[in-house]
């Protein structure tokens, strides 16, 4: 992932870019309460069904994957990540992770499956808290 983000589009500046660590460090703030938060909650729940240790770790496995490649996505651009597409190169990498992903936690290949209703419940949680964590960002205006 890290290797495709150099062909990504995002913003040209042409001159020397300075970091504003006051700003970079409310934004961090924001997304690590928030899916952190999430994330609690998302175990807590799978906890609550009566998974299996292994089922719970796929659970928490298939969102920290989807929250990792939607945090790539929320932090490339000054937009909101809806609004701005990635390169061809960076879709193809976050796409082939979040297939790999679902291959995995669908088939039981290496881990312990899980059904598909859950694996979806977990993209859906990890999308609408990126949409959240988006929308807070911006009311802020960080």
């Amino acid at each position: 992932m890290t290797l495709v983000l150099g062909t990504d589009r995002t913003t040209i500046t042409h001159q020397p870019e300075s970091w504003n660590l006051a700003k970079l460090s409310k934004i961090a703030g924001i997304l690590a309460i928030g899916w952190s938060a999430v994330g609690y909650g998302w175990l807590t729940w799978l906890q609550q069904l009566g998974l299996t240790t292994d089922q719970i770790s796929t659970g928490l496995y298939v969102y920290l994957i989807f929250s990792a490649m939607l945090t790539i996505l929320m932090t490339r651009t000054k937009k909101p990540f809806w609004a701005n597409l990635p390169s061809r190169a960076v879709s193809i990498a976050i796409g082939g992770n979040c297939a790999l992903t679902l291959v995995l936690a669908l088939t039981g290949w290496g881990i312990a499956a899980l059904s598909p209703a859950l694996v979806g419940l977990a993209i859906v949680i990890t999308v609408l808290t990126g949409i959240v964590l988006t929308v807070i960002r911006f009311a802020a205006r960080i």
